[in-house]
């Protein structure tokens, strides 16, 4: 095995919490181009990842909802259908659940 491999194994714990990342999305799988890095930093790095800024603090918006205690439905639907802030989003919500 790789020696980066086994490295970012034990610093992650566990086998299957090991995934391969590209450094530059746009190169290939090359071995100056990858690493090895636990799978839930890799999410994070996705194109497709939501960030929102609430209470002065820019975040993904899965960890957002996670902290907030909130649903992913609940924020979309305010933010992308009734066209809200995520301050007055989030507000919302939390209003409604102090009910």
């Amino acid at each position: 095995m790789h020696a980066s491999y086994i490295k970012s194994i034990e610093s992650c714990g566990n086998e299957k919490d090991v995934t391969i990342e590209r450094i530059n999305n746009d190169w290939n799988y090359c071995k100056s181009n990858c690493k090895f890095i636990h799978k839930n930093k890799q999410g994070e790095n996705k194109r497709n990842t939501i960030y929102i800024n609430f209470n002065w603090k820019k975040m993904r918006m899965n960890d957002a909802i996670v902290e907030l205690w909130i649903t992913y439905n609940q924020l979309r639907y305010r933010m992308y259908d009734k066209k809200m802030t995520v301050d007055d989003s989030v507000n919302e919500i939390l209003k409604i659940k102090a009910l």
